[in-house]
């Protein structure tokens, strides 16, 4: 069996002003704010009793951010694996692949990926 491995819709992303865009049948099924790359909707943050307007604003705001935090993620573990300081400084207190972050980076990479 030929499997292809699926990819996410290319960014930036923007996260746009709660209910705009929607249908009236759309809105029967409750209000959100609206997560798109320009061209197409990529996904929904729901406003409901238990999220609030300013809660999905935000979480919006960070589903958004996500194409440049994996690719943020994927440059630093990638100038550490290229024997790289990240911040261009060699002595004590230098970052190390072992360092907890770095291991949090490998996580929330693997995760951004399904694996």
């Amino acid at each position: 069996m030929n499997e292809t491995k699926a990819t996410y819709t290319p960014g930036p992303w923007f996260d746009c002003e709660p209910n705009v865009g929607i249908s009236e049948r759309e809105r029967q099924g409750g209000s959100y704010v609206g997560i798109g790359n320009g061209r197409k909707a990529i996904a929904r943050a729901v406003i409901s009793t238990l999220i609030l307007v300013d809660e999905a604003i935000v979480n919006a705001r960070l589903i958004a951010a996500a194409p440049e935090l994996l690719e943020a993620a994927k440059q630093v573990i990638w100038k550490l694996s290229h024997n790289h300081d990240v911040d261009g400084y060699n002595g004590p207190g230098r970052i190390t692949r072992e360092d907890a972050t770095v291991k949090m980076l490998y996580a929330a990479i693997a995760k951004a990926e399904g694996r």
